[in-house]
């Protein structure tokens, strides 16, 4: 869980899994966030299409770059580690949360979400 904030907006976010939470602190401009309030009336939620601020878009972007950042500073041998942990436990791998968020994130933003060194 994080929380950010700039000159005009404050809030949390964590993001368990393919699911994305935030809680404002501050909300100068509402009507730029459409569609991303959850309604439970039908029991379900699901993808849809959304609108938010750039700022907030370029939060998201960056904290990924950071991601990819930290991943790169993995070593080689912990590397050759956990790729032997993937191909001992395909199976498992395959039907992991992680997978399924990988898979959304390349959807949204192409193979180059995910850099190798």
């Amino acid at each position: 869980m994080s929380v950010a904030s700039n000159d005009r907006d404050a809030f949390s976010y964590a993001k368990p899994g393919p699911f994305l939470i935030l809680g404002f602190i501050a909300m100068p401009r509402p009507k730029q966030w459409v569609g991303t309030r959850v309604n439970t009336h039908g029991g379900t939620i699901g993808p849809s299409d959304y609108t938010m601020p750039k700022e907030f878009w370029e939060y998201i972007s960056g904290q990924a770059d950071r991601a990819a950042t930290l991943q790169e500073r993995i070593s080689e041998r912990q590397t050759a580690k956990i790729a032997e942990t993937y191909r001992a436990n395909l199976d498992r791998a395959a039907q992991s949360d992680f997978m399924r968020v990988m898979d959304q994130d390349v959807k949204l933003f192409g193979r180059g979400a995910f850099r190798t060194k």
